[in-house]
């Protein structure tokens, strides 16, 4: 689907496909592609992803790949990394030379009374739970990815690996936690937590760590 944010959401400094150097992962702790995108559409930062995932599967583009947005901030004053990849400069220089993608997600969840809750307090069913035995980013459950959402994650890394053959595809398992390879711009796969201390997306479920380690056999040979 496509569902172009407008103009005034992405910015319009064109750049080619030879100045993409990561593929960055999201999730939107929102509940549909929607809620996402008109979220975007009423603030004034340029912070959209140019793919979101709905939980379907469905695929929205929001804004063409020769332009981009402000969706990773890696200068949050909360975001515990060295202070020279904290300007806005280097956050512009990582902005513009990566794509985003976000997978729609509630997050992190709380166990109240028997029922796990989001942070915009919507009761998430047991079985859409991932449970982790040791708390990821402080948080012991999550919103489950769905099986549609990872087919078509797989799809469109398949896709962007093509338009983009000189982005490596291996698995890297520190994408996990923050790392000064993707803070210093290294091509690859990358999630919001190799940058930023403060997030928690994506969370490392099994089912996309596997998707993930397969995407070395996603190039056109």
């Amino acid at each position: 689907l496509q569902n172009t944010l407008p103009a005034n959401q992405y910015m319009n400094d064109i750049r080619t496909m030879s100045d993409i150097r990561q593929i960055v992962l999201h999730h939107t702790c929102g509940s549909s592609a929607q809620s996402a995108i008109s979220w975007w559409q009423q603030t004034p930062e340029r912070v959209g992803t140019h793919f979101i995932i709905d939980k379907d599967g469905t695929v929205t583009q929001c804004f063409d790949l020769k332009y981009w947005a402000f969706h990773l901030y890696v200068a949050s004053k909360s975001n515990q990394v060295p202070p020279q990849y904290k300007t806005a400069l280097h956050d512009r220089r990582l902005a513009r030379a990566s794509v985003g993608i976000e997978l729609v997600c509630a997050g992190e969840l709380t166990l109240e009374k028997g029922q796990y809750r989001s942070d915009f307090d919507t009761i998430i069913p047991t079985q859409s739970v991932v449970i982790y035995e040791k708390a990821f980013r402080d948080f012991q459950y999550y919103e489950a990815y769905t099986s549609a959402q990872l087919a078509s994650l797989g799809q469109l890394l398949k896709h962007l690996a093509t338009l983009l053959p000189h982005i490596p595809t291996q698995y890297n398992e520190k994408m996990w936690d923050t790392n000064i390879a993707a803070l210093k711009g290294e091509a690859g796969i990358w999630s919001h937590v190799s940058y930023r201390s403060d997030k928690s997306d994506c969370h490392p479920q099994k089912e996309l760590m596997e998707l993930l380690k397969h995407t070395k056999y996603l190039k056109i040979q």
